[in-house]
């Protein structure tokens, strides 16, 4: 339908924004919304899901996070509602790599997946070859991250924003910097 709605934020909420884009608002159901702010003009990724009794659109900050939404809703059983609440609780990163490196242990403690991690493994291992992810290039620094007490969906939103190929000291201290200023 459509790829993106651009517009100006005229409401945020817990779990979705308003935008106004020409004479209409539109609601989006989004995680991250703690990332926007209200009169802030942005570009929003969306999905529509059409209903027999409505039409809801959900909405993503960058594209990958819209791809992993997407093919998280291909799994029978999982709809909108449950993909955008899984990505709630972990970052769409982290979430490939899991996938990727077939970390049950992993997927388990996701809520919304608990025990059915093997099969969303199962259903989504294939889907995520061409995946490219910086948490799984610096597997080191995540896991040195880690011990120092951040969380995986902090460590992984700080790892997307670190140039790739960088040597693991300098990752490293970019991520921390990323970190500092979140």
């Amino acid at each position: 339908m459509l790829s993106f709605i651009q517009g100006i934020i005229t409401k945020i909420l817990k779990n979705s924004v308003v935008v106004s884009t020409g004479p209409f608002g539109i609601k989006i159901y989004m995680n991250r919304t703690n990332e926007l702010f209200e009169g802030e003009e942005c570009k929003i990724y969306t999905y529509f899901k059409v209903y027999e009794d409505d039409v809801s659109v959900y909405g993503f900050l960058d594209e990958k996070e819209k791809e992993v939404f997407e093919k998280l809703n291909l799994i029978q059983g999982v709809g909108p509602k449950t993909a955008l609440s899984i990505l709630r609780n972990i970052n769409y990163e982290m979430f490939v790599s899991y996938v990727k490196s077939k970390d049950v242990a992993g997927l388990e403690k996701i809520s919304g997946i608990g025990s059915k991690a093997s099969f969303f493994i199962n259903k989504l291992y294939k889907k995520f070859d061409s995946c490219k992810l910086n948490t799984l290039e610096y597997d080191n620094v995540f896991r040195a991250l880690k011990s120092l007490g951040y969380n995986d969906y902090l460590i992984s939103s700080a790892l997307t924003k670190v140039q790739p190929g960088l040597d693991e000291s300098t990752a490293f201290k970019k991520a921390i910097e990323v970190l500092k200023n979140a």
